[in-house]
């Protein structure tokens, strides 16, 4: 079996709808043969892209959990999907996925197990004000990706974007790949290159949350109970990867069981996009059975 092949159909991805609040979430779900599954992955997408971000036809991150024995939800966030005219901010959106991902685990997780949270940029963002949100859902722990703790210079023009007098904001490809990709030699290009299933326009009731989110970090932080993995890539365009910054987000969870922080080598903002794409899922995944077992020894132990 090589990791990630797509001719294993037995792996690959099914579409997946959900009922929240009078909205309809879609998305996907990938699981292991014969549904042993060692625990329950909820992937949050970044902004301007759907759950297609985890499934790309040549490096399916959804496709590599489910070989390894993981099931693994991606889903569409209110303003994408079948829910784009749903926009909201950060906070509505933890609130609504917090009653999807309570649906979805009376369908597909065992009495007692728990759930992994895996957020990429925004979708990070929103994972961590999840974990705060006071629901009967076993949050095991979480990976933030490209949800840094320091912005790069230059991100002032997002407050202006975000006034637009629009609800959506189309990112031209060129732009898009500037600010999502590392050097050349990084990605291939056919896994870069724009795909209309992947690559959509951005809510911009999300996106003017963003500028402020260095400042509302650390309140949020304080509050997370769970193990943490906070990673930034090395060629992060949005979001600063030096030792500073890696040192500022290692001090934000003084209430978490353990936490990691690292730089994600040899890659772009987009991580789970380039060449160190699969890498980056193996070190998420080690980290989420970390966050796994933990979970079962305590629940053994009470």
């Amino acid at each position: 079996m090589t990791l990630g092949a797509t001719s294993d159909s037995g792996f690959r991805s099914q579409p997946l709808e959900v009922q929240v609040d009078g909205l309809t979430l879609s998305g996907r779900i990938a699981r292991p043969a014969g549904d042993a599954s060692r625990g329950l992955i909820l992937a949050l997408h970044g902004g301007s892209f759907t759950s297609a971000y985890f499934d790309s036809p040549r490096q399916s991150q959804m496709q590599i959990a489910a070989q390894l024995g993981y099931s693994i939800i991606a889903l569409d966030r209110p303003g994408y999907g079948m829910a784009t005219t749903a926009a909201s901010g950060l906070h509505s959106q933890a609130q609504v996925l917090v009653r999807a991902v309570s649906t979805l685990s009376h369908r597909y997780v065992l009495p007692g197990a728990g759930i992994f949270l895996y957020g990429h940029s925004i979708g990070g963002m929103i994972a961590l004000l999840m974990t705060n949100i006071e629901e009967d859902v076993p949050f095991v722990g979480i990976n933030m990706t490209g949800s840094g703790a320091l912005p790069q210079r230059g991100q002032e023009a997002k407050a202006a974007v975000a006034s637009m007098p629009s609800t959506h904001l189309e990112i031209p490809p060129d732009l898009r790949r500037n600010i999502m990709m590392g050097p050349d030699w990084t990605f291939d290009a056919e896994i870069g290159a724009f795909s209309a299933d992947r690559d959509v326009p951005l809510p911009l009731a999300e996106n003017k949350e963003v500028p402020g989110w260095a400042e509302r970090l650390p309140a949020v932080a304080r509050l997370c109970t769970v193990a943490v993995q906070f990673i930034v890539a090395e060629y992060d365009s949005l979001w600063r990867a030096d030792e500073e910054s890696l040192n500022v987000a290692h001090n934000l969870f003084p209430a978490a069981p353990f936490i990691e922080v690292g730089r994600q080598r040899m890659a772009g903002h987009c991580v789970e996009l380039h060449r160190l794409g699969i890498g980056h899922l193996l070190r998420v995944l080690a980290f989420a059975e970390e966050c796994f077992l933990t979970h079962e020894h305590e629940a053994a132990s009470t």
